[in-house]
């Protein structure tokens, strides 16, 4: 599920949250992605939320991690815990690739930190465009023995000639 399209006023703010220190843009994108996970019926059975990954040295570059910072605040605006779930291979980029060379990229680029036995997870990212790195992330959690992952994004790049 997405809140909103990456257009406009979202788009910047995203964009900021990500490339411009922004941090505090995180509790207003993470409470409205709480407020449409609340709406779900499966909410009752959520017992984690995690987020996709960044590669280590980007974390270690950029200082923070924009997805982990809205699904810490969506986890409390949920009252479920947040938990790093997943681990990120290879430093392959998906900014600026087209939808064909996204979806070519290696499906193992995920991985499970451990195992998690009838667990039902929420995994969140701050933009989503093929939806390929949450079926991956969904792969990887399930194959740790999660028995539910949903994936939930602040907002969905436009489709735009084939990207």
């Amino acid at each position: 599920m997405v809140w909103g399209e990456h257009e406009g006023r979202l788009r910047t703010a995203v964009l900021a949250l990500k490339h411009a220190g922004r941090d505090e843009l995180a509790r207003p994108l993470g409470q409205r992605l709480a407020g449409l996970v609340a709406r779900q019926p499966w909410l009752e059975d959520l017992d984690v939320v995690t987020a996709i990954p960044s590669h280590p040295y980007h974390r270690v570059r950029r200082g923070w991690v924009a997805a982990e910072l809205v699904a810490r605040v969506t986890a409390g605006e949920l009252g479920r815990p947040f938990a790093r779930l997943m681990r990120r291979r290879g430093l392959t980029r998906q900014a600026g690739r087209d939808r064909a060379e996204r979806l070519r990229l290696p499906s193992h680029r995920l991985s499970a930190r451990s195992e998690l036995p009838g667990s039902t997870v929420l995994v969140v990212d701050d933009v989503v465009t093929t939806g390929s790195t949450f079926r991956a992330a969904a792969r990887a959690l399930t194959g740790a023995g999660a028995r539910g992952v949903y994936c939930a994004a602040v907002s969905r790049t436009p489709s735009r000639g084939g990207r």
